[in-house]
C-alpha cells in the first residue's frame, strides 16, 4: 500500500485567529473553511504543496471526547517545512512580527533551521539544506 500524503491537523482555540497567522504571517492560501463564513469550526491552508488543516478544539471535544486531550508539559508534535531560502524565510517571519523560539543556525546534521511558535503553541520549523 501506497500513501499519497501527510497533512497536519492540528486542535486550535480559535480557526479565525489561526487562518489569520498562517495566511497573513506565513503565507499560506486559505482553500476550505467550513462553515463558509464565520465563525468557522473548520479550515485548510496550502502553500507550495504543503497544506495544514484547523480544527475548532471545542467540535473536536465534542465529536471525540473520548480521544480528546489536552496537551500538557509543553508541545505533543512539531512539525518540520524544508523550504529553498531559510534564511530569506526567517528574515520575513522576523519583518511580521512571527515569534520565533529557537533563532536562526546550521546544526550538526547539515540543515540550517529556526523555530517558530503559532497561536496555540505548536512548534514549526523551517529548515533548508545547509
Amino acid at each position: 500500500m501506497k500513501y499519497s500524503k501527510l497533512t497536519p491537523n492540528l486542535i486550535v482555540e480559535d480557526v479565525s485567529r489561526s487562518l489569520s497567522f498562517y495566511t497573513e504571517k506565513l503565507g499560506f492560501t486559505r482553500f476550505m473553511t467550513v462553515p463558509e463564513a464565520e465563525p468557522f469550526i473548520f479550515a485548510g491552508v496550502v502553500k507550495d504543496g504543503v497544506e495544514i488543516f484547523l480544527n475548532q478544539k471545542q467540535m473536536m471535544v465534542s465529536l471525540k471526547p473520548e480521544i480528546a486531550r489536552e496537551k500538557s508539559g509543553g508541545w505533543m508534535s512539531t512539525m518540520y517545512i524544508e523550504t529553498e531560502n531559510v534564511d530569506a524565510l526567517c528574515a520575513e517571519f522576523e519583518a511580521k512580527g512571527v515569534k520565533i523560539v529557537e533563532p536562526l543556525k546550521t546544526q550538526f546534521y547539515g540543515m540550517r533551521e529556526f523555530i517558530i511558535v503559532d497561536p496555540d503553541g505548536w512548534l514549526i520549523i523551517f529548515a533548508s539544506k545547509a
